[in-house]
């Protein structure tokens, strides 16, 4: 059972990016910076990739074994109530699943490589983090426990995944009624901020009605301030992956793992957000490449990134044996690009 619909979707992908491109360039917006951009598609590739050789382990074996042994009663038909249905309580394990992700500092340094982004366009809606994803999948199994086929759940899971591409614009500006009910971009750049009364909002991914209902939702009222309160400081889509977990070792405790982000284990204080919130707003990674690194990094990622589509469309013809294989060579060249554009990231901002 392979989430294809993903995988089919990937054209679409890029043909939103291509027009949100065009827009931002006409519009003179300055919405896209290209090292971050690279960054952001590398993470996704990089999550793909993993999730291609983990798929069956993470979500086909538990989904089927709750549908056929625990589930009372089976719905296998696509039918407008299933579906409905299944999507409201996908939507709701969402919630819960993305709200744990901010709340527990494990969870967070799978999802904080989604927030790590200093921008805000459509391929920050790709930067994605397979631990997250792990994570998020266990949330699907009440779908299996109420007895959703799990073909049917193949068109309701990558349904909310999908949704949530679109919402990752500055361009759409807020949509009147519908901001109150459903997850829109304004609603979604308020869960990217790191403006303090934007921190921890907005969980929702389709409808909103969950953060109305469990106090978590704000409206997009002041300009909003992207990324995280420790920033990343790196255009490495590799490490943009480890650092939050070496943060947390560096920790030296076991109790932060459990604790909300940013806890403190020596004074057992929780973050300060306006104090960070101040810092960091002016604190901003904005290196420029130089034309020559801004070809070579875009030439070698466009090879590595039509590698991973390749692969990806040939995975269910592929043994696991040579997903494994192909998969430890993308990893590889992910992590020597990701190097690579690290260094001269660090370079060109030293001489500015």
């Amino acid at each position: 059972m392979k989430l294809e619909l993903i995988t089919l979707s990937v054209p679409l992908f890029f043909i939103g990016i291509l027009i949100e491109l065009a827009f931002n360039k006409a519009w003179s917006r300055g919405y896209y910076v290209l090292g971050d951009s690279l960054a952001s598609l590398g993470t996704g590739v990089l999550d793909q990739v993993l999730i291609s050789i983990t798929r069956v382990m993470m979500f086909t074996l538990p989904y089927v074994w709750i549908y056929e042994h625990l589930a009372p009663t089976h719905f296998e038909e696509a039918t407008v109530p299933v579906l409905l249905g299944g999507l409201l309580l996908a939507d709701f394990g969402y919630y819960w699943a993305h709200r744990f992700s901010h709340e527990i500092s494990f969870l967070w340094a799978g999802h904080v490589v989604h927030h790590s982004s200093e921008e805000y366009n459509l391929t920050t809606g790709l930067r994605q983090n397979w631990f997250a994803s792990w994570f998020l999948y266990l949330f699907n199994m009440p779908l299996a426990l109420v007895g959703v086929a799990p073909r049917v759940a193949m068109i309701i899971i990558p349904f909310i995944q999908l949704y949530q591409f679109w919402i990752h614009t500055r361009l759409i500006k807020r949509l009147g009624p519908l901001e109150g009910v459903f997850n829109t971009p304004s609603n979604h750049r308020v869960h990217h901020g790191i403006n303090p009364e934007y921190v921890d909002r907005n969980y929702g991914a389709i409808l909103m009605i969950w953060d109305r209902m469990f106090g978590t939702y704000a409206a997009e009222k002041s300009p909003v301030v992207y990324g995280v309160l420790k920033p990343l400081k790196s255009w490495n889509p590799v490490w943009a992956s480890i650092a939050p977990w070496r943060d947390l070792l560096s920790t030296g405790s076991w109790l932060a793992w459990f604790k909300r982000p940013g806890w403190n284990p020596k004074t057992g204080m929780p973050p300060d957000v306006p104090a960070l919130f101040a810092v960091v707003r002016h604190d901003r990674f904005q290196p420029r490449l130089d034309q020559s690194s801004s070809r070579i990094a875009f030439v070698v990622f466009l090879t590595i990134l039509f590698s991973a589509a390749v692969y990806l469309f040939l995975v269910p013809q592929l043994s696991n044996a040579q997903c494994l294989a192909i998969s430890a060579v993308l990893v590889v060249a992910l992590s020597l690009y990701g190097g690579w554009i690290g260094r001269r990231a660090s370079a060109s901002r030293q001489s500015t």
